[in-house]
């Protein structure tokens, strides 16, 4: 199972001011990373159905009664270990993402410091030529 972290629409043209620039970076990080950590929670979620359908199916087609048997079939069926597979890369994705994310959210607290700096020094390189 392949999970599509592509964004589903796009905003309006990227602004040529740095500080718009670096917003809409993060704004695309973040659809980014929401689209994975619902992929994520959706095939946590979907791995509990899948189970209880293969315990089902256990039990129709091979007459297993006892749950603990059931559960121990499905728990080792190839349409599980999918299941499985698939949530492992989504976690993957998802946490990938989500550290991105945070990385690019630092890199603007920086751009800002910075920007603050230099705002400090010019204030202070004025006072000093008056």
């Amino acid at each position: 199972m392949t999970i599509d972290t592509s964004p589903q629409y796009t905003d309006p043209p990227v602004p040529d001011n740095v500080l718009e620039r670096r917003l809409h970076e993060l704004r695309e990080q973040a659809k980014i990373y929401a689209k994975a950590q619902a992929d994520r929670i959706y095939l946590d979620h979907f791995r509990k159905s899948k189970l209880a359908m293969l315990m089902k199916k256990y039990q129709r087609e091979q007459g297993i009664d006892t749950v603990n048997a059931q559960e121990r079939e499905a728990l080792t069926d190839p349409d599980y270990l999918q299941v499985l597979d698939a949530l492992r890369e989504a976690t993957e994705i998802a946490e990938r993402e989500g550290w991105l994310l945070r990385i690019a959210m630092r890199g603007s607290s920086l751009y800002q410091t910075q920007e603050a700096t230099k705002r400090a020094e010019i204030s202070a390189y004025n006072a000093r030529g008056s």
